[in-house]
């Protein structure tokens, strides 16, 4: 079998499907679209021009959780919880955790102090919600979980500039112990480009993000 993802160097959802890969220490080719000027080829292959898409023996697949599910059925062991309803509640999740990567992209296009500190608190937010499940060391307890997986960009990302974020997880120590876990996973580092924290850095500053120079007040 065949597989090769087609990717943008940033984009998070690429990310979890990369994740998922490294994990099952699956064998893949990836390669990297410029996604202000799409090839041809990747328009045919992606209905509205987005990654990831997953080319299985040359046929293609797109979104990201369609993507992170097929990589999961056929895996020689599965990621989601074997109760029924435990896994049907980490499904749940998932909408809550998708939140949290329409925040970062907002909070890394919010111009000013004021405009960062509504989206932490947005983002505090979720971690609420999450908090409540006492996540850790993963999200369902000692083993990694499918929606881990899912967000697990979402926190690395975070920990590039968790520093000029100071007390983020201040109401949210389950939340916390969790986001280290996930970032510090090796099928997580894996999974993007050996530059990335530059690249990231460097796509905040193009955007005039206030959080590329400037570092909020705890509050």
């Amino acid at each position: 079998m065949s597989i090769k993802l087609v990717s943008f160097k940033l984009c998070p959802f690429v990310h979890r499907a990369a994740t998922l890969l490294q994990h099952n220490q699956s064998a893949y080719e990836i390669s990297y679209i410029d996604l202000e000027n799409k090839p041809d080829w990747f328009l045919e292959i992606s209905p509205l021009g987005k990654v990831p898409v997953l080319c299985v023996n040359g046929d293609p697949l797109f979104e990201s959780i369609a993507i992170l599910e097929y990589l999961d059925e056929t895996a020689s062991h599965s990621l989601h919880p074997a109760d029924p309803f435990r896994k049907a509640r980490n499904r749940a999740f998932v909408g809550i955790i998708d939140s949290l990567f329409g925040a970062n992209y907002r909070l890394s296009r919010a111009a000013d102090e004021a405009a960062t500190r509504a989206v932490v608190e947005d983002i505090q937010k979720v971690f609420l919600l999450l908090e409540k499940e006492q996540p850790g060391p993963f999200f369902n307890g000692a083993e990694l979980a499918f929606l881990d997986v899912v967000a697990a960009p979402f926190f690395y990302r975070l920990e590039l500039i968790r520093d000029r974020l100071p007390g983020i997880y201040a109401p949210t120590p389950a939340v916390e112990r969790w986001s280290t876990n996930l970032a510090q996973l090796e099928a997580v580092k894996a999974g993007v480009v050996g530059d990335f924290s530059d690249l990231y850095q460097n796509y905040l500053a193009k955007n005039q993000a206030w959080i590329s120079t400037n570092t909020l007040a705890a509050g």
